[in-house]
């Protein structure tokens, strides 16, 4: 009900928009499922698969065996058009934007859908994106009413969103900032009730996934999550002297054997192309694949839990052993992350900018709103490049935010500049 009411309210020219959109969508849904190496993880509910997603995509078969896949990505699809509609309409009535701008921002939001068919793929990211865009609805409409229900919303998003993906732990980073942001604002907000729930929400989210792999894999665990990922890098970085580093004879021999295989198959590059992200890149997924798990098979380490645990502790004692070379590929890789060393300068800049317009003026919205969306590219750029090298997939939830905040920082320079010239000639014809 809220949604059509939202329509309905909508300048008559947006709802051509509108139109417009539905059109792509339903472009996209008839090009039908899309599968990759990892859906069938998702259909089949592996335990290394986080709860939320496969939990919907058993929904679906169970209403239809033979179509469940194709309702779910209509679902995906229609998720998706809501999302995006409910992002146009909170960044202009947030921001008070000329309609124009509206039209710039919904192809933004639309490019991911372009760039690897996300809606039609059986990936996570046909419900995590929609999701992230609501949430960061709430987010918004929280900084401008400064209204506690706009934060709880947001954090039942930030909950919903690491069901589905272990990527978004680092939203729950951001929340301690929103709360010394109300108190800086003098919001009317009950902030420790605030504070409660965002622990609440860890809590309940661990307990949803522990149950979930219960019913599902028999297991009352977390899904294992990190250590097969992040040992790459350091394994990628170790030299065969390492191997000395190790007590344990277990993590001595896969180190040993894993590492070997990698220079006999030249995935270590020398001298400082080892430090360059397309090399580590170009390498990841085969030391992972061809390497790594092999050689665990080899030793018996079928299980994907005690993998995680035995690969952590590899990755631990390489990383205290080569950390100048690991944080030089991190940084390396969150500099990619964003585009390169210029680009990333430009939304560090931004960044301080707007958390120094937030501390001066904290009741500002777009001072303030720009810098939560930063915070939450920052955070999801040096969370994820912890962990694997970066691909599109995990920068779609946060670029198109950037893209809208630099736009509309441009629209009212461009905007105040043409203001204030209008008024110097207006002075200069009232003189003579």
């Amino acid at each position: 009900m809220k949604f059509y009411k939202l329509l309905r309210h909508q300048p008559r020219n947006m709802h051509i928009l509108h139109l417009l959109l539905l059109c792509v969508f339903a472009g996209l849904v008839s090009q039908g499922v899309v599968f990759y190496p990892d859906s069938q993880g998702y259909i089949e509910g592996h335990i290394y698969r986080s709860a939320l997603y496969p939990s919907i995509i058993h929904v679906f078969l169970f209403l239809s065996s033979a179509h469940g896949l194709w309702l779910l990505i209509i679902f995906q699809l229609l998720l998706g058009y809501v999302a995006i509609i409910k992002t146009i309409h909170t960044l202009r009535h947030i921001f008070q934007l000329q309609d124009y701008l509206l039209w710039l921002f919904a192809p933004i939001m639309v490019i991911p859908y372009f760039s690897g068919t996300l809606g039609n793929a059986i990936l996570t990211e046909g419900i995590s994106y929609p999701f992230f865009l609501l949430g960061t609805c709430s987010l918004l409409s929280g900084i401008y009413n400064k209204r506690e229900k706009d934060f709880l919303v947001y954090l039942v998003y930030i909950t919903l969103l690491v069901l589905i993906r272990g990527q978004f732990l680092f939203l729950y980073v951001v929340f301690p900032f929103i709360i010394v942001w109300l108190y800086r604002t003098n919001a009317k907000a009950r902030i420790g009730m605030l504070a409660a729930c965002c622990i609440l929400s860890i809590f309940t989210g661990t307990l949803l996934e522990r149950t979930y792999h219960l019913l599902a894999n028999q297991r009352f665990i977390t899904t294992p999550f990190g250590g097969m990922q992040i040992a790459i890098a350091p394994m990628y970085l170790s030299t065969p002297q390492d191997s000395l580093l190790f007590s344990d004879t277990l993590q001595k021999s896969i180190f040993t054997e894993t590492r070997a295989g990698m220079v006999s198959h030249n995935l270590i590059p020398e001298g400082w192309e080892l430090y360059f992200p397309y090399a580590f890149a170009l390498n990841y997924d085969k030391i992972l694949y061809t390497e790594l798990m092999p050689t665990l098979n080899i030793h018996g380490f079928l299980d994907p839990v005690e993998n995680d645990r035995i690969m952590n502790n590899i990755a631990l004692t390489l990383i205290k052993h080569n950390d100048i070379s690991f944080l030089h590929l991190y940084v390396n890789n969150v500099i990619y992350y964003f585009g390169g060393v210029y680009y990333c300068v430009v939304v560090c800049l931004f960044l301080v900018f707007a958390l120094y317009f937030t501390i001066k003026h904290p009741a500002n919205v777009f001072s303030s709103a720009s810098f939560f969306i930063l915070l939450m590219a920052v955070g999801n750029a040096t969370a994820t490049c912890l962990f694997i090298f970066v691909q599109k997939r995990y920068t779609i939830y946060t670029d198109p935010f950037i893209m809208v905040l630099l736009l509309i920082a441009v629209s009212r320079c461009f905007q105040s500049y043409f203001q204030n010239e209008d008024a110097n000639n207006s002075r200069g014809l009232q003189k003579s």
